[in-house]
């Protein structure tokens, strides 16, 4: 996803089309956080399930 948002603000800025530059930038800044906080998440659930918890399978049956 970062591979997309950066092109697109690259190709923004070597010829940009008429319109808002603004609502790109916020566009984009909102897809970064987003993307960031998508990851930030899954390397929280990986390490909490693969290494704090890696010998106690009933951790997999929680809450759901």
């Amino acid at each position: 996803m970062y591979l997309v948002i950066s092109q697109i603000a690259f190709l923004w800025f070597v010829a940009p089309p008429l319109g808002s530059f603004t609502a790109l930038l916020s566009f984009i800044s909102l897809f970064r956080m987003l993307d960031t906080f998508d990851s930030a998440m899954n390397c929280h659930f990986l390490y909490y399930y693969m290494v704090t918890n890696y010998t106690n399978p009933l951790t997999l049956t929680g809450p759901w």
